[in-house]
């Protein structure tokens, strides 16, 4: 029974411990916690993207819709590339996954003002 145990204990996964990093240091952190703060915040920066493609299509008349649609299909690879062409420049170094996340945020922070743009003529 003891051995059962044992076995289970190795089998059923544990839950994660998450490290929590200051992200307001960037200087003090390691390169796990910068590429942890760097994930976290493209999570923030694509779901406000995501909010606001879905505010743009609900708004959009006529054949707005499926131009835009047809125009955010097309984005999401250029931006995939785009930053793993970006990151190729760290390829295999610590810092490339630092790399490739900075170049989404900052392209998904430009793609949502154009979008915006789109849903409010700013």
């Amino acid at each position: 029974m003891k051995g059962l145990w044992a076995v289970l204990l190795l089998i059923v996964p544990m839950p994660a411990v998450a490290q929590e990093w200051d992200c307001t240091d960037f200087a003090a952190l390691p390169q796990q916690g910068i590429n942890a703060c760097l994930a976290e915040e493209y999570a923030r920066v694509d779901a406000e993207l995501n909010a606001v493609y879905q505010s743009v299509l609900a708004d959009a008349q006529g054949a707005m819709p499926d131009l835009i649609r047809t125009a955010q299909r097309a984005w999401i690879p250029f931006r995939d590339a785009a930053c793993e062409a970006e990151a190729e420049f760290m390829r295999g170094a610590p810092a490339e996954a630092a790399l490739r996340l900075s170049c989404l945020i900052r392209l998904t922070e430009t793609r949502t003002d154009e979008l915006g743009y789109l849903d409010h003529g700013e």
